[in-house]
């Protein structure tokens, strides 16, 4: 006898949804008659409309599925071109911006000494042109990283 699954579960390894259709060889028999009571399955037949719990489970047609799905898309196409909006007023606003005496230039920080926890810093001004490479030195026997750059003449 087959099952039709009124409440999520698990059985056998697979998950099973409401309105799923559970086959005979997935429930153990000793089983079937508790998950019945239960209302996780109900059996397959005449009595299976009246084992769903009213209102719980809302068969759609073809046609109330179309729509269903036409207005979520109109839904989320508009909440879409709120965003876009948005994003383009604060394009706008960061474009009033005023650049800086700075544009352009990279602060470089460099360690030039150590002793131990503290560290003496240099910072190197550099246009991003004059970058040709960054990379990441890291010993094998330490858990740190320490930037380089290769800055042009």
């Amino acid at each position: 006898m087959q099952y039709l699954c009124t409440k999520q579960l698990s059985l056998g390894g697979w998950v099973y949804n409401p309105g799923d259709i559970i086959p005979d060889f997935a429930v153990l028999p000793e089983r079937a008659g508790k998950l019945v009571r239960s209302g996780y399955i109900s059996e397959v037949g005449t009595e299976t409309v009246q084992a769903i719990p009213a209102g719980k489970v809302k068969l759609f047609t073809r046609e109330e599925v179309d729509a269903l799905i036409s207005k979520a898309v109109m839904e989320a196409e508009r909440k879409r071109e709120e965003q876009l909006a948005e994003l383009q007023e604060h394009a706008a606003t960061l474009g009033e911006i005023e650049p800086c005496v700075y544009d352009g230039v990279v602060q470089v920080s460099v360690r030039v000494s150590s002793d131990g926890d503290n560290g003496q810093f240099m910072a190197i001004p550099a246009k991003a042109e004059e970058i040709q490479q960054v990379f990441v030195l890291r010993p094998i026997f330490y858990d740190l990283q320490l930037p380089w750059l290769i800055v042009a003449d």
